[in-house]
């Protein structure tokens, strides 16, 4: 087994792509929390087709140049100029491209400094990190893919699953039906982080050292949280137990 330092592996990148998800996440907080009340209700009362709604209204601003019979629909329903939907289309495909590009990127950086770990020495706890950091890898590549797919090709969303938004004073819960090479790179980005965490924390807690053990710890729960839909809390915690652990700049073995 070989002693790394943290913030080798590439959690400074990591710590980067949380803080971007986290700004992602705070935005869409507040445009949920200003919805209209009946909008919310309208949600409640038809969660399916409501859904399909929001994913016909998400593809026309991702790409409204590969949509205009969508577009058209759209416009009459909102009363907005098509020349909104393209500024929107920019600003949407940039976020998104930014979003995922940030967490493909920290997620190389991991995976390639667990490579070379694992190259180096194998055991059961690199490569379970290298299995976790692949994962994490995997999924913002595969959302990128999407990204790219939706923009250059005439897309018809398929929804099975219906929409919920619940507003609570302690906690913000939404489940939105995004295209699924989103929601699947999403999961598979947080599972896989939450995997190599895991990995870290067995040498952290067999060795006893609680200051590694406890950010790495909460790192893995606010993989959990976001992966429930509480994405702003989620991330947030990510973002602090991650720059917890690159201040502190600890070692483990793997």
């Amino acid at each position: 087994m070989v002693r790394v330092s943290l913030s080798d592996l590439g959690f400074m990148d990591l710590l980067k792509a949380f803080v971007v998800w986290t700004i992602v996440a705070l935005i869409i907080t507040i445009i949920i929390i200003k919805l209209p009340k009946q909008l919310v209700a309208s949600i409640d009362n038809n969660p399916l087709g409501s859904a399909r709604a929001f994913a016909e209204l998400f593809i026309v601003v991702v790409s409204p140049w590969m949509h205009p019979q969508l577009l058209a629909e759209a416009y009459e329903l909102l009363g907005l100029p098509p020349q909104l939907f393209y500024i929107l289309a920019g600003v949407v495909d940039s976020t998104l491209i930014t979003m995922f590009g940030a967490a493909l990127l920290s997620s190389l950086r991991l995976w390639l400094g667990i490579l070379t770990l694992w190259r180096g020495g194998r055991s059961i706890a690199n490569t379970i990190a290298l299995a976790g950091s692949s994962i994490a890898l995997a999924g913002p590549a595969l959302a990128l893919i999407g990204i790219l797919i939706m923009m250059v090709t005439d897309v018809t969303p398929v929804v099975t699953q219906g929409m919920r938004i619940v507003l609570n004073p302690l906690f913000i819960f939404a489940s939105i039906p995004l295209p699924w090479p989103l929601t699947y790179g999403t999961i598979l980005w947080l599972v896989g982080v939450a995997v190599t965490g895991a990995a870290l924390l067995i040498p952290a807690v067999r060795g006893l050292d609680i200051p590694t053990a406890v950010p790495v710890a909460v790192l893995i729960i606010g993989a959990a949280i976001s992966l429930i839909g509480m994405a702003l809390v989620g991330f947030l915690v990510m973002s602090i137990a991650t720059g917890i652990i690159v201040i502190m700049n600890r070692g483990v073995e793997l």
